[in-house]
């Protein structure tokens, strides 16, 4: 919850006659700033909505861009209607009670439509959440989620609010996590989303319009709501809590899960993209103390995350602009039980000169049942594969070769013993096959290098083949493609790039091959 100075929500918000002004600065394109008060907005036309969760159901690692809604007289603030389309608006409140007031910071929003009609201009404009949603460059790596969260941050132009010792308290948040990308990341948004739910959280933009994470576990109660402060309420009597939480490998299609504690509902990670394989931890100077395994990890999220116990809630109480996301507030009198229900707030809707809705969501609780059929449903799915023509001779091989060279001014001769030809065979109806697996040490800090291969192979029916290379167990590269029924012979070659490796461990490189029947 956000309070200009000590006390002033209780003495100026709680207050039974209090004052609210809306103003705000619109930026144009060529960075000229225009004031406007609450005489420039529109009556009934000011609607600020924020929300973390969907309208029915909980989950982790959400994303969601805050909107607002805006009718300006653009003219009487002097604005170039043609400049308004890509420029800003920062939005506050003054709230006054008697002789204490202060101002509310509602946010920083980019303005995404302006409609004019008549004197009055429409606009609607988002938080820099949009900012994510450039297609994701970025490449399989290791990190701890406060330098992955940076490195977003970077490169989409938005401020991280938050610092290295804010993350320690986050589930995973100083383990370093190897983010191995995927089909579900075409966005720094979508990353954004995968690292959320690693340490246990969701991803927001607060009212200075930075990039912050909010953690999913206890917290006290902020404000009460009585009865008679609730224009209209609706409160379930269902009780809201984590037990199961629940990770899918993205190569086999196995299925992790964890349960700490008793509660009724389960939280789905999806094939998360950090937490595929183990984290490291690491001391002040760099060096490796332990590795965390992915059900390690997922414990310490489902250990937080089982202490959020929340009721689905929609209540339209008098306007309130301090409120926040994931702020904990207590109902009482009315439907409330007895002794006041306890639920933290999903989403916020702000009306100018109007009233405020807050609401929780709510979580399906046949945990086990829905689990069930999720496993059911996921094997039927998998293991819907094409059947591979036996063979007993060399004449079906696979022949694995890498090419090693280097760039820039490394030196020659940085690349340890390694097998040339590696040899393989397909067997029937298997799911993904390692086709060839090789190790090799770099004797330098860094190195590039080809890695070819050649597969050669009978299909009995026309299929999607997949073909993966990984670098200890992270995908370095991946090709899909749909091949017809007969025999294939495929030669791919890709570069491949090892980063230090002062412990001089070997680095395992592995060829795998998997295919789907093209349906007909």
């Amino acid at each position: 919850m956000y309070e200009p100075s000590v006390g002033f929500y209780n003495s100026v918000i709680q207050a039974q006659v209090r004052r609210l002004e809306w103003h705000g600065t619109l930026t144009d394109t060529d960075g000229v700033a225009h004031s406007f008060t609450a005489d420039n907005i529109a009556a009934d036309s000011g609607r600020l909505t924020r929300a973390c969760a969907s309208a029915t159901e909980i989950a982790l690692g959400t994303v969601y861009a805050s909107q607002l809604a805006l009718g300006l007289y653009v003219d009487d603030i002097g604005v170039d209607r043609a400049k308004i389309y890509g420029g800003t608006i920062t939005l506050a409140c003054t709230v006054s009670a008697g002789l204490i007031s202060g101002e509310v910071p509602l946010g920083v929003f980019t303005i995404t439509e302006a409609l004019q009609n008549g004197e009055v201009c429409s606009i609607s404009a988002y938080d820099a959440m949009i900012n994510f949603d450039k297609p994701y460059l970025g490449v399989s790596g290791l990190a701890t989620p406060y330098n992955w969260a940076q490195n977003f941050c970077t490169r989409c132009g938005v401020t991280l609010g938050m610092d290295e010792a804010d993350f320690s308290a986050f589930p995973n948040g100083g383990t370093d996590l190897t983010l191995i990308w995927n089909d579900d990341i075409e966005t720094y948004r979508d990353a954004l989303s995968h690292l959320a739910a690693a340490i246990g959280s969701v991803a927001t933009i607060n009212r200075d319009g930075e990039l912050v994470f909010l953690p999913m576990e206890s917290s006290a109660s902020v404000a009460t709501v009585k009865t008679n402060d609730r224009f209209d309420s609706d409160i379930a009597h269902t009780v809201f809590t984590p037990l199961t939480i629940y990770l899918t490998n993205a190569e086999t299609g196995e299925m992790k899960s964890a349960t700490a504690g008793s509660g009724n509902a389960y939280l789905d990670l999806g094939a998360n993209a950090l937490l595929q394989t183990d984290g490291k931890l690491r001391n002040a100077a760099g060096q490796v103390t332990d590795i965390r395994t992915v059900q390690t990890m997922l414990n310490d999220i489902i250990g937080h995350a089982q202490s959020f116990s929340s009721v689905p809630i929609s209540a339209e109480i008098p306007c309130d602009p301090c409120l926040d996301l994931f702020d904990c507030v207590t109902l009482t009198g009315g439907q409330a039980a007895a002794g006041g229900t306890v639920v933290k707030i999903t989403e916020i809707e702000t009306k100018f000169g109007g009233s405020t809705t807050i609401g929780c969501a709510g979580a399906n609780t046949a945990e086990a049942s829905t689990a069930a059929e999720r496993a059911a449903s996921q094997a039927g799915g998998t293991k819907d594969l094409i059947m591979w023509q036996s063979n007993d001779s060399n004449s079906e091989q696979i022949i694995i070769s890498f090419a090693p060279r280097t760039w820039g001014d490394l030196e020659p001769f940085i690349w340890g013993e390694i097998g040339v030809n590696t040899w393989g065979a397909l067997e029937s109806g298997a799911m993904e096959q390692v086709l060839a697996e090789t190790t090799l040490v770099v004797t330098k800090d860094w190195a590039k290098g080809l890695l070819n291969f050649t597969v050669n192979y009978t299909l009995d029916v026309d299929a999607v083949i997949t073909y993966r290379v990984l670098i200890d167990n992270a995908e370095e590269w991946a090709l899909e493609e749909e091949q017809k029924a007969g025999k294939i012979v495929k030669t791919i070659s890709t570069p491949v790039d090892l980063w230090s490796n002062t412990e001089t461990t070997p680095h395992t490189f592995t060829v795998t091959m998997k295919g789907e029947e093209v349906e007909s």
